[in-house]
């Protein structure tokens, strides 16, 4: 059972406190189910730069999800497995239409030094400036303010926006339409009352990259963790599903089981009682 089932959970809100950190006790029940053999990874919104500070006390041996199933990486060769870009015929409208509702662009890609980078012009409200604070203070390397988004120079696999409610659902309608777009949008856990669209490859999502991972360690069953609408897709072909008790209703509705919310270790707790006692 233990190498033909994988166990996979999402970060932010899942397995992360409320500061975007793992307890303790989390890491230890973890390492102690990978110890034994079990196949344990994450699927996350983050990049690698910053997923991978928040993970390295786990002993993660096998690829994890990043960016929503845009990338995979593997943690013992150090590479990318996959990486899904947009079409950059599409980038210029999509800027056009973030600027035309007064909303800042994040544009995240790989440069021509094949360095991870996300451009920005300026931080306008309460949420952006959280975030890049946030990532700046974790020394993450990444993010760059410039005067002009350099979109015809970089490989973009994600333009993401910040704002209130009113400003993202409406864009967010409107681009669900059209197939050329992955769609994710959700409130910012981190800075309640603002929401956050992500734009990425249509392919790109959890469910998408879960089954390429299939190909590759051959597991049988497959158990997913999750709080948010962007595991509803793992959720939809997992045998087993649990939401944490702060998930958003929709994923709550889809789940096998109601577990404790990431606040008290849920994942770590239903863990332990269901492999390790």
């Amino acid at each position: 059972m233990k190498n033909s089932t994988l166990i996979i959970s999402d970060l932010d809100g899942t397995l992360l406190n409320e500061i975007g950190e793992l307890n303790p006790y989390t890491i230890s029940i973890i390492n102690r189910l990978i110890g034994k053999g079990y196949l344990f990874s994450v699927a996350t919104a983050r990049a690698l730069e910053s997923a991978r500070p928040l993970v390295q006390s786990l002993n993660i041996n096998i690829p994890f999800i990043l960016h929503n199933g845009v990338s995979i990486w593997d943690p013992i060769s150090e590479k990318y497995l996959r990486h899904l870009f947009i079409n950059n015929n599409l980038i210029s409208n999509l800027i056009e239409i973030f600027y035309n509702n007064h909303l800042n662009p994040f544009l995240y890609g790989i440069n021509s030094r094949n360095e991870n980078k996300v451009y920005y012009t300026q931080l306008t409200n309460d949420a952006e400036r959280f975030y890049v604070e946030d990532r700046l203070l974790r020394n993450d390397p990444r993010f760059q303010k410039v005067k002009t988004l350099p979109w015809k120079d970089i490989k973009i696999h994600e333009i993401n926006v910040l704002g209130l409610k009113s400003e993202i659902f409406p864009i967010a309608r409107k681009l669900m339409k059209k197939e050329e777009y992955g769609i994710h949008y959700s409130e910012d856990i981190y800075a309640p009352g603002f929401y956050r669209l992500e734009i990425t490859h249509p392919s790109a999502n959890k469910k998408n990259a879960l089954n390429y991972l299939k190909d590759i360690l051959k597991f049988h069953n497959l158990i997913c963790f999750g709080d948010a609408n962007n595991d509803i897709p793992m959720f939809e072909i997992a045998d087993e599903k649990y939401a944490v008790e702060n998930a958003v209703s929709s994923l709550k509705k889809i789940s096998t089981k109601i577990i404790q919310s990431n606040l008290d270790d849920g994942v770590a707790r239903f863990l332990e009682e269901k492999f390790l006692n």
